[in-house]
């Protein structure tokens, strides 16, 4: 897309590609993970209503969430290099040769993403949890003994739903606060920014609506859009305008 006033590019394309990747990413260490993880809860079910105890259920937790928070970190912080990338790219293409982001906002940005991911995999193991306990006790109380299909189906399902969601609210943040370090490492060049959207079949009309708008660095409706219709799927960015164009 050309932002035709400031003859820049865009590309949009590139930062989907690495959006479906880091997403996809993010989606197969959590079920990796969680698929151990569901295994041992189906063995621990079975072992608390065959001995009829729910006190038991109490007492079980998941084990999964340290190495899922690594894993998610690492793609949320390929995301972040790519919007860094992204965003210098795009100022070169304005004829300035931007400085790097310093290594305090890196370094800040850096466990901003670790908090990211350590919430979601704490989000990803607390529902899984619930879920099982939930299960766990139905089962108890309608006797008949353990039904493996029933907590394994329940479990399974959760899985997938849960962490796709998970990873597509966390991903184009990642994306978007890369681009961010950038602008603020170069706002003396800056003179504002453009709200852009991708404006295809799938933009939202609050996007759409957005799509031109300019902003001073760093201040109006921020990207992704809070306000966008498709949530965690919004692929809005701003791009900078130096000053002097």
């Amino acid at each position: 897309m050309k932002l035709e006033a400031l003859g820049v590019e865009v590309n949009f394309a590139a930062m989907a590609q690495g959006l479906d990747k880091a997403e996809a990413g993010m989606v197969g260490a959590a079920k990796k993970v969680q698929a151990k993880q569901i295994k041992n809860l189906i063995t621990r079910g079975r072992e608390v209503v065959a001995r009829g105890d729910p006190a038991l259920v109490a007492e079980t937790d998941v084990r999964f969430v340290d190495e899922l928070e690594q894993a998610v970190a690492d793609e949320m912080q390929a995301l972040y290099e790519l919007g860094v990338g992204e965003l210098d790219q795009e100022l070169r293409q304005q004829d300035v040769k931007p400085d790097k982001p310093e290594k305090g906002r890196t370094d800040g940005d850096r466990d901003m993403l670790l908090a990211m991911a350590v919430v979601m995999a704490a989000e990803l193991a607390d529902r899984l949890m619930r879920s099982w306990s939930g299960e766990v006790l139905r089962q108890l109380r309608v006797g008949g003994g353990f039904n493996r299909e029933a907590l394994g189906g329940l479990l399974d399902g959760l899985a997938d739903s849960t962490i796709e969601q998970a990873a597509r609210l966390r991903s184009a943040p990642a994306l978007n606060m890369g681009r961010a370090a950038v602008v603020q490492a170069n706002v003396a060049l800056i003179e504002k920014e453009i709200y852009s959207a991708v404006m295809d079949s799938r933009t939202c009309p609050r996007c759409r609506d957005e799509d031109g708008k300019e902003y001073p660095p760093g201040e109006g409706t921020p990207a992704p859009n809070p306000s966008c219709l498709g949530l965690d799927k919004c692929r809005c960015v701003r791009v900078p305008w130096v000053l002097g164009r």
